[in-house]
């Protein structure tokens, strides 16, 4: 009987030992096996990709002046990323022509706001009936339509004087803009003298010593130039400041032409396109005066073989102040 208890007792100790032994190495495996996955995991944050580091590399356009233009072009970049990223985070950057926002603004709504509400008026025609025409040792104005002259150019002068002949509106106006179609036939264009073919405004119809602005076609060197003219206001009615900007060689073809004011300077476009602009030189404003449309043809020089020489000018508008 003592025997067997003590043989129970030493299975049951025996046991626990086994129990005690298994446990403890669950344990331990237990532990190891978090220690790993720690350190996997761990692992695979380091290696996981990085956020890409973005750097900009702008390369900036220089400003170009153009001949004859006023509207700069400014710099604008228009940033595009790479479809995919590569380990430097490179950011391409591709450099365009764009108008400033301000700019863009302006020339959209001509650089008046109340254009938003306020759209600008519609411009007023002129038809030949408008216009009363003369001559002067020259020939006469020939009426092609309703809406056009053609000028043969006079071929002679007369002791010396101006030769041509005109076509001037009976009205005069409070001009903005003058807008005209013309075609200058000059095969001929050898003067030496003031020798011309011009549309333009003047607030002067008796000596032609006022204000004007306009377009001249000059029979020496066969260029079509913007003009300007003030009084110098020296007290002698005869002096005035001249001014001219070259703009583009006469072709012969018809084009639409438009002199507009604003305060003390005067823009030329031809076909839609500003070819510069010229401003008095006194900085007056003559937007308050009235103005005159005349069309001429005239020859000072004497001895000139001016054969063929023409103009045909037409569908005449304007807008007022």
């Amino acid at each position: 009987m003592t025997l067997k208890a003590r043989s129970k007792r030493s299975e049951i100790a025996l046991t626990i030992v086994l129990i005690s032994l298994l446990t403890i190495t669950l344990i331990a495996t237990a532990c190891s096996l978090h220690s790993n996955i720690r350190t996997n995991n761990q692992t695979i944050i380091q290696n996981a990709p990085k956020p890409l580091s973005l750097s900009v590399n702008a390369t900036p356009i220089n400003e170009t002046t153009i001949s004859n233009t006023t509207n700069p072009t400014y710099n604008q970049s228009l940033i595009s990323l790479n479809a995919e990223p590569t380990p430097s985070g490179t950011l391409n950057v591709t450099t365009y022509n764009q108008l400033h926002l301000t700019q863009f603004f302006d020339s959209l709504f001509n650089q008046d706001q109340d254009s938003f509400s306020t759209p600008a008026p519609d411009p007023i025609s002129l038809n030949v009936t408008d216009f009363t025409t003369c001559t002067y040792g020259g020939y006469d104005v020939q009426q092609s339509n309703s809406s056009q002259f053609l000028f043969t150019f006079p071929d002679n002068t007369r002791d010396g004087q101006i030769a041509g002949s005109d076509a001037l509106t009976r009205s005069n106006f409070s001009l903005q803009s003058l807008a005209f179609d013309a075609a200058f036939v000059a095969p001929k264009t050898n003067a030496l003298g003031f020798d011309e073919m011009a549309i333009f405004a003047t607030s002067d119809t008796t000596i032609y010593k006022g204000t004007e602005f306009g377009i001249r076609i000059d029979l020496n060197d066969s260029y079509i130039y913007g003009y300007i003219q003030e009084p110098t206001g020296d007290g002698n009615p005869e002096d005035v400041n001249f001014n001219m900007l070259r703009l583009m060689l006469n072709d012969g073809i018809m084009h639409h032409y438009n002199v507009i004011m604003s305060g003390a300077t005067v823009s030329f476009f031809i076909d839609g396109i500003n070819y510069g602009n010229l401003s008095f030189p006194s900085n007056s404003d003559y937007s308050n005066l009235n103005f005159s449309i005349c069309a001429a043809v005239h020859r000072f020089t004497d001895g000139w073989d001016s054969e063929g020489d023409s103009m045909t000018a037409g569908n005449f508008s304007f807008n007022q102040q």
